[in-house]
């Protein structure tokens, strides 16, 4: 007995399901949403507190509040050492940046699609979202500041890696307002084409729209993105042997990646899987090389609008209801496009495939169950 006890602490913890994670991590999400809600309540008691009596009859001697706010001094902690404080200060806007990213998990897909236990969510066309295509490029947190001059004139937006927070480029102008920070891809091919995928808002002009749901916040970037104008863009030159080429300096074009919603079955086989599969084409500006007829856009005359294939990663999807947060989580689930050997995914068909094949498994499985229901009436 007592040997089985000491071995069962060597044995690795039961792993859980990812649905059995995702159900009890949305429960959280929806409880802390109550407490929240509940706290903004009890704010309304505290406007009844007063420094001291007032009985209307004038006073001009100094009089001691003995209730209402004073009641609560003693919740007061005293104040620490100044070093102390400076050091965390100066520990923490170091990493403050570092590790915010909503981090997808991997899809965890299996073979067996008997009572759904091929790992697809078995909520999927009621609960979800999809993301589609991703494109290729480095994640990153597009984080603006506030900035005492023109739009697009004044450098207000840095770019912050996804693990360490560092400043992936130097600063510069966008036309994004202050106080904004976004979840973005820059663009593998940024000093080409000079894009910044938007894949996700969790504050704007101050305002925290991460605790909203999923469905609101694309809908909220979209709006607010449709509303900022892409700024001409500021490009150096090389030479590239004989052919003149042209390089950005940072990205200028701030482009949403397409979402989808009201998932079936045959809306992600029929349209979001082959859009994940595709290369999308985006529309930007970029200066005319030698050679090349400008045309005339209002902005520039040395201008011109370029179509710039953008590469495919894969598919993400959002439980719709899930609110933004740090860290791994399985309220959003990634399905790359290929295999990929860190991940230890070396099957011959990849991901995204496999999950078209299951997805085709579900669809002849519910027009079985149709049958038979036509049958039985």
């Amino acid at each position: 007995m007592a040997s089985s006890r000491k071995a069962s602490f060597k044995m690795p913890p039961i792993k859980e399901s990812q649905e059995t994670r995702r159900t009890r991590l949305l429960a959280e999400q929806k409880q802390r949403r109550q407490r929240l809600l509940e706290s903004s309540r009890h704010i309304e008691a505290f406007s009844s507190l007063s420094l001291g009596d007032s009985d209307g009859d004038e006073d001009d001697s100094p009089q001691i509040a003995r209730e209402g706010v004073s009641a609560f001094a003693s919740m007061v902690q005293p104040s620490v050492n100044n070093k102390a404080k400076k050091k965390k200060h100066k520990n923490s806007s170091m990493n403050k940046w570092a590790d915010k990213c909503m981090y997808a998990e991997l899809l965890e897909l299996s073979n067996n699609s008997q009572s759904f236990g091929d790992g697809l969510p078995p909520d999927l066309e009621t609960a979800w979202i999809a993301i589609a295509p991703v494109p290729s490029g480095k994640r990153c947190l597009a984080v603006t500041h506030g900035s005492s001059g023109p739009t697009g004139m004044i450098a207000n937006t840095t770019l912050k890696s996804r693990l360490v927070g560092r400043t992936l480029i130097p600063s510069f102008p966008s036309a994004l307002p202050p106080m904004t920070v976004l979840d973005c891809i820059l663009d593998s091919n940024w000093r080409q084409n000079g894009i910044l995928h938007v894949l996700d808002v969790i504050k704007w002009k101050g305002q925290d729209i991460g605790d909203s749901d999923a469905s609101f916040r694309m809908w909220w970037r979209d709006a607010r993105l449709s509303e900022t104008a892409p700024l001409p863009p500021k490009v150096v030159y090389s030479q590239d042997g004989s052919q003149r080429q042209y390089r950005f300096k940072y990205p200028t074009l701030l482009s949403p990646i397409p979402w989808h919603s009201g998932l079936t079955h045959t809306s992600l086989l029929s349209t979001v899987i082959p859009a994940a599969k595709s290369t999308q084409k985006i529309s930007n500006l970029v200066p005319a090389l030698d050679g090349t007829m400008a045309m005339d856009i209002g902005v520039n005359e040395s201008l011109v609008v370029q179509n710039c294939e953008i590469a495919s990663d894969g598919l993400l999807l959002y439980v719709a209801e899930a609110s933004y947060e740090h860290g791994t989580s399985p309220l959003s689930i990634w399905v790359p496009l290929s295999n990929n050997e860190e991940d230890g995914m070396l099957d011959a068909v990849g991901p995204l495939e496999s999950f078209a094949l299951l997805l085709q498994s579900r669809l002849q499985m519910d027009t079985l169950k149709e049958e038979d229901a036509d049958m039985e009436m």
